[in-house]
């Protein structure tokens, strides 16, 4: 299953990226992403233990892994494991309009997965995504 989604946010370039390459800034924004601690997988890449809470009104919590898979000027890739029976790659790719200070970022989800709720799963990620873009962009404009 495959999702992407278009974003627009006005604000520095370099900021907006910041957020998507640490991960840790990126879970200040994020609404089910309590922390996300850095490590170094069997590779070297940079990757991330990120502990989630997928529900507010249940006290589960579950632990993942998000690897750096590939990283440049113009885009993010993330290889989301450690899902029972669920492989994900999230990619952001970034194009930013100088004239009206504006990031545009196309974030491509794939998931793989044989869980049976597998579309929720889905579009509760995309809930998510969009309320992070929703509260990165808040904040972007209070700087401004």
């Amino acid at each position: 299953m495959q999702r992407t989604i278009h974003f627009t946010i006005d604000g520095s370039a370099n900021e907006i990226r910041g957020v998507f390459e640490d991960l840790k800034q990126y879970c200040t924004f994020h609404p089910l992403i309590i922390d996300a601690i850095l490590i170094e997988d069997k590779e070297g890449k940079k990757a991330y233990t990120v502990i989630e809470k997928p529900f507010t009104w249940f006290p589960l919590k579950i632990r993942y892994k998000a690897i750096i898979h590939s990283i440049s000027s113009k885009k993010i890739e993330y290889q989301i494991s450690e899902i029972p029976f669920t492989n994900g790659t999230i990619v952001y790719t970034f194009n930013y309009d100088l004239s009206n200070h504006q990031m545009n970022i196309i974030f491509d989800l794939t998931l793989k997965s044989k869980l049976p709720g597998k579309r929720i799963l889905l579009n509760k990620m995309i809930a998510a995504q969009n309320e992070l873009m929703e509260a990165l962009g808040t904040a972007m404009r209070q700087e401004l």
